[in-house]
């Protein structure tokens, strides 16, 4: 289902500011966080630079749809890199649409392969209930590294809201709801068929993609 948000809907969104990548026009093909590979790649961080505008029309979309679902939340996190300007756009949207307030922000840091969260934003999230928002949902893999520091931290993650959902349909994941401002799957592969059958196999360029 397409969500409209005024005159652009989600795929027209990426279309309008290059962010669908085309693999076969560029000779490339694209490695996700996840291990799998595809010949498509979407680049939310394009609709945020070049269409800021529409990057918040669509979070303030994605905003309505989680409260519209009833969801209770305390804090707000940020994927990185995809979901941090989502989670701030949010969070202003939320202050200023509905009865809540302004929700405090906080960014899982990177580190290597894992994800830490500052000591300045411990005591935010102790007890609270989370939202994680990213701007692509391929396998989510991502969004579990996210996901898992909280816990350790005193949080409980409990929905996950993103624009497009470019992986199987599924209304969990882990313990968290899912919410989709759009879903469409795109084709992957993983790094056997790839070897086998696809772009790995004509050696086709490799570039490291999200999650």
């Amino acid at each position: 289902m397409i969500f409209e948000v005024g005159r652009v809907n989600v795929r027209e969104a990426f279309h309008d500011a290059s962010a669908i990548h085309d693999g076969k026009k560029r000779g490339e093909h694209y490695l996700f966080a996840s291990g799998l590979h595809s010949m498509v790649f979407l680049d939310g961080e394009n609709v945020h630079e070049i269409s800021p505008t529409v990057s918040s029309g669509l979070t303030r979309r994605l905003m309505e749809t989680v409260d519209d679902r009833g969801i209770s939340f305390d804090l707000i996190v940020g994927v990185a890199n995809g979901g941090i300007v989502i989670a701030h756009d949010f969070s202003k949207h939320l202050a200023t649409m509905t009865e809540r307030g302004v929700l405090p922000v906080v960014t899982a840091q990177k580190n290597g392969t894992g994800h830490y969260i500052r000591r300045v934003a411990l005591d935010l999230v102790m007890s609270k209930d989370v939202l994680i928002v990213d701007d692509i949902l391929t396998a989510g893999t991502s969004v579990r590294r996210t996901a898992q520091v909280y816990p350790q931290a005193g949080g409980n993650p409990i929905a996950l809201a993103v624009w497009w959902n470019r992986g199987k349909p599924i209304s969990k994941l882990e313990d968290m709801e899912v919410i989709a401002l759009y879903e469409e799957e795109l084709p992957t592969l993983t790094r056997e068929e790839c070897a086998e059958r696809g772009p790995c196999s004509r050696k086709v360029k490799l570039v490291h993609g999200g999650g």
